[in-house]
């Protein structure tokens, strides 16, 4: 992770290694456009990078221009409700989370297994339906607003200055990886 004034350029692999992902962030006055498939072009996103060491710069400059994006994060206030009828959400369609815990998949499998171990118990859909609602919100609640509340950490004018409140909130964020999602329900 790299920090610049009121932005951050995170990177990590996927799929063991054979691929690298890469976000940065950059606090906006306003974003209007949502959605997950809007093109960004590699000049936009080198000029909003252009003071972050080389190495930041050549990822971006070396990336295939049809594999851009763009989108704003939006903050959501966390669902009251997730099931209706037979059907019900997980994942970020039910809490979404914005990425400053780095908990947002995480999340959505903490969903899956609890879901299954639901239904494993239950006697009917509603009843598992019901139990794994009951079961999720409030974790996915506390870790959801635990994240918007490490936001403003992350977009500090003073990058050297933010290092030590960073690590602070990552330490006091330890107790949440305790959860054990396959002892619910």
């Amino acid at each position: 992770m790299w920090l610049g004034p009121d932005r951050l350029f995170i990177r990590y692999r996927l799929r063991g290694g054979a691929l690298w992902n890469f976000v940065g962030v950059a606090a906006r006055a306003a974003w209007a456009e949502e959605g997950w498939a809007v093109r960004s072009n590699k000049s936009e996103f080198l000029a909003e990078f252009r003071d972050f060491e080389p190495g930041v710069r050549r990822v971006i400059a070396e990336t295939p221009p049809d594999t851009l994006f763009r989108w704003g994060l939006f903050a959501r206030q966390p669902l009251a409700r997730w099931n209706s009828g037979r059907v019900t959400l997980l994942g970020d369609a039910a809490h979404a989370m914005p990425p400053f815990l780095g908990q947002g998949a995480v999340m959505a499998i903490e969903d899956g297994v609890v879901l299954g171990r639901a239904f494993a118990v239950a006697g009917s859909v509603d009843a598992a339906l019901d139990s794994y609602q009951r079961a999720r919100v409030d974790r996915t609640t506390t870790v959801m607003r635990s994240s918007w509340e490490c936001a403003p950490l992350y977009f500090g004018r003073d990058p050297a200055a933010q290092i030590g409140p960073l690590a602070a909130s990552m330490a006091a964020q330890r107790e949440s990886y305790l959860y054990d999602a396959g002892s619910v329900i």
